[in-house]
């Protein structure tokens, strides 16, 4: 392996613009997307799971008793046929079944309107103008520059030039326990892994399998070398000179980033991702990717007062893993000192983990893109090391590199760890303990979020907050229980996220409270405790 301390800065997150200029004013869409109003007369029933689910995601699903719905059922492969014996010259280039759409590329759309007549569409909106690209013959783009930072150095440890990107988070001690992501499965979204295929210290990586979603190429190992940089963070094995945060889990490579524009049918692609990743059976998603606005398509562009998780197709979609079984992590990204200045689509998405760059003394890394959602929600969730974060390229030398991107697999890896110690732990509550675990936990910023998690802490599985001298389990799964050895509570309210009161309990004396939370929905609640002195305390409670 060469090894060469070299300076990359990674400031693409991945927000690729078109690397070539071409005028956009005359041109109309020809890439839209089709909702679909319903699934009937689908092949597919929810009785037989197997048809398009693993055999491995369903036993997930079994193992959480998370039901198959329609909404996993395949789009309706007769509505699809329809739409393409319109015209020879549409191309279908994502399908989502969650979402229920079918996106298309359509260089002539004369016959738009008999799209729309047709029974079963829902509606049509045109999102990107893609012909006008393929016209031309992108550039591949470089992502490095040779500067090499006085802190840039190999280190001697186990670990090699990862130590300390793992120790600042405390991950070593998931791996000293015999936790090093055996039997996870990380799907990794990306815009190309070149390199990856060739390089023997890469020979021991379980790659269980690629998909190209990119409509218009077919081999993953080919575009750029984003997705190498970012592999090599969670998967690297080699002692002494570099160890990725998951070296012993299994890994799938799905090409979501189309590289020579940035336009919506992207975040369609995403979700085509989201849903591959999830029907495979993947623990975790690694997608450093984002999006903000999209100079590509200027008849529709974003502000960040639009990034509540409902808005995109993206968000809406990413929102949907936890519930299927599948933590998404996804890098922040880079806008913290540019005009856009907010985390981008889907960070924005609710029960993620959205993770911004730390600099080497735990402040936020000065490109990192700022909270809150617009809703505002905590974002990002936490941060790991993401400036001069140890990678490797394409080239096979090992160097470091600036972005989110590289702050991402870091938490990634970890999190496949930290979820094989706890396999009874839902996706929520996985999450949960690594929020709770951050530095700046209850007292979260938009800078960093709830902070630099604390993977050994959160591998109790079991966290404890005694302010006032009051104690209480958390996160929860059924019975909460409250300690007040002062017996200083009156009574105490609970309420949702959207401030509906969910219960009261009074204190009748006695010195340990238990509140069933059985029934109540995985989320968020907010406890306002009264006491006899008449003050109030706050409590935040995470029901999993």
């Amino acid at each position: 392996m060469k090894i060469q301390s070299y300076y990359a800065v990674f400031f693409l997150f991945l927000l690729l613009f078109p690397f070539f200029t071409i005028t956009q004013s005359q041109h109309e869409p020809d890439c839209f997307r089709i909702y679909l109003s319903d699934k009937a007369g689908t092949s597919y029933s929810i009785e037989n799971p197997g048809a398009f689910l693993s055999d491995r995601a369903i036993a997930k699903r079994e193992r959480f008793s998370i039901p198959v719905t329609e909404q996993d059922l395949p789009v309706n492969q007769s509505y699809i046929n329809q739409i393409k014996a319109i015209s020879p010259d549409i191309q279908v280039i994502s399908i989502s079944k969650w979402l229920n759409f079918v996106t298309i590329f359509y260089p002539e759309p004369l016959l738009l309107d008999s799209i729309r007549q047709l029974a079963f569409v829902d509606s049509l909106v045109g999102i990107s103008t893609i012909g006008i690209y393929l016209e031309n013959t992108p550039p591949v783009p470089s992502n490095s520059e040779n500067v090499v930072p006085a802190f840039a150095t190999k280190d001697d440890s186990n670990y090699g030039s990862a130590t300390y990107q793992i120790e600042m988070l405390n991950g070593h001690f998931l791996h000293e326990q015999g936790f090093r992501g055996e039997n996870m499965l990380i799907a990794v979204l990306d815009g190309g892994w070149i390199g990856f295929d060739k390089l023997t210290h890469f020979d021991n990586v379980r790659v269980v399998g690629t998909r190209d979603l990119d409509p218009f190429n077919d081999n993953v190992y080919s575009g750029i070398q984003h997705g190498t940089n970012v592999t090599s963070i969670m998967a690297m094995d080699e002692p002494g000179v570099f160890i990725g945060t998951a070296p012993k889990a299994s890994y799938f490579f799905v090409r979501t980033e189309v590289n020579w524009t940035e336009q919506h049918f992207e975040e369609d692609l995403m979700v085509m991702g989201f849903e591959l990743a999830d029907s495979l059976g993947a623990d975790v998603i690694n997608a450093s990717l984002g999006y903000t606005v999209f100079e590509g398509f200027p008849y529709q562009q974003w502000t960040p007062q639009q990034s509540d998780g409902k808005q995109s197709v993206s968000s809406r979609a990413a929102s949907m893993l936890a519930g299927k079984g599948v933590i998404l992590v996804n890098a922040a990204g880079n806008e913290g000192s540019r005009e856009w200045h907010y985390i981008g689509r889907p960070s924005d998405a609710t029960d993620i983990l959205a993770i911004g760059a730390a600099a080497y003394d735990s402040t936020r890394a000065s490109f990192s893109s700022f909270g809150y959602s617009a809703d505002g929600r905590v974002k990002p969730d936490v941060s790991a090391l993401g400036e001069a974060t140890a990678t490797i390229f394409e080239d096979g030398y090992l160097g470091f590199s600036n972005g989110t991107s590289l702050a991402s697999p870091i938490i990634a890896g970890l999190t496949a760890c930290l979820w094989q110690a706890l396999p009874h732990k839902t996706t929520y509550g996985i999450m949960a303990l690594i929020r709770e675990s951050a530095h700046l936990f209850h007292n979260p910023n938009p800078e960093l979020g709830y902070g630099i998690p604390n993977f050994a802490w959160a591998s109790s599985g079991q966290t404890t907050y005694t302010p006032n001298n009051i104690r209480y389990t958390n996160p929860v799964s059924s019975i909460l229980k409250i300690e007040n050895q002062d017996l200083n509570i009156k009574s105490i309210q609970f309420f949702d996220m959207q401030g509906k009161l969910i219960c009261v309990s009074e204190n009748k004396d006695e010195s340990v409270l238990t509140v069933n939370v059985s029934n109540w929905n995985n989320g968020v609640y907010i406890g306002k405790a009264i006491l006899k002195d008449g003050s109030q305390m706050a409590m935040k409670i995470i029901k999993y």
